[in-house]
Order: structure tokens, then C-alpha cells, then sequence
């Protein structure tokens, strides 16, 4: 019971603590640069990626090995393989969609590259 029970404060507090970590990141690195553009258009990506690997692991990890057996490594190296896939296809669009975009802060925010057009 008592598991049960800080399993309900540690998983809060895990991934609060993620995000206060991936919006850190997100402000020094992307939003606080002075060419906002340019910032996201190299950390975008990185950043997609690392969420991918994670979301690609754990998936494996809880999903698939009610399929076939997976272990820690094999779901690792799946969400590896995801993260590297998405790196390389998401990085032009990100670049495409840049060069239509106002180097401020609202641009960034209001955007999404859908289809190779924006959509706000």
C-alpha cells in the first residue's frame, strides 16, 4: 500500500520536474535568443526527437512486450531508431516553415507546420 501511495507523489513529481526541464531548455535555448528563427530551427528537432525516444521506449516497453518479449535495451535502441527517423524528416519542414515566419515570439507560438503550409 505503501508503493501504491508514493508512486502517486513520485510520478507527479517526475514529470513535473521533466517539464520544468524541457521548458528550461526551451526559454534559454529557442525564446530568450535574439534570432528566434534560427534557434528553432537547430533545437526543434533535437528536442522532438528526445520526446520521441522516450514516447517510442516506453510504448515498447509496456505495449509490445505483451506481444513479443522486449527488454530495456531493445525498447532503447526502437526509440533510438524513431528518434533519428524523426530528426531527419522533421528538420526540412521545421526550415520551410521558418522562412515564412516573423523572427519574434508570437510567430514561433502561434505556428504549426501542417501539410507544408502554416496553419494559425
Amino acid at each position: 500500500m505503501a508503493k501504491i501511495a508514493a508512486s502517486w507523489v513520485i510520478s507527479p513529481v517526475m514529470g513535473g520536474s521533466i517539464a520544468a526541464i524541457f521548458l528550461l531548455a526551451i526559454m534559454k535555448l529557442m525564446i530568450d535568443q535574439r534570432d528566434i528563427l534560427a534557434a528553432a530551427k537547430r533545437f526543434v528537432p533535437f528536442l522532438l526527437s528526445i520526446m520521441t525516444w522516450a514516447f517510442v521506449s516506453y510504448l515498447a516497453l509496456k505495449g509490445l512486450k505483451k506481444v513479443i518479449p522486449v527488454d530495456f535495451v531493445t525498447a532503447s535502441l526502437l526509440g533510438l531508431a524513431a528518434a533519428v527517423t524523426v530528426f531527419f524528416l522533421v528538420r526540412p519542414r521545421i526550415a520551410l516553415a521558418a522562412r515564412t515566419l516573423d523572427n519574434d515570439r508570437e510567430a514561433i507560438k502561434g505556428s504549426s507546420p501542417v501539410g507544408g503550409r502554416i496553419v494559425r
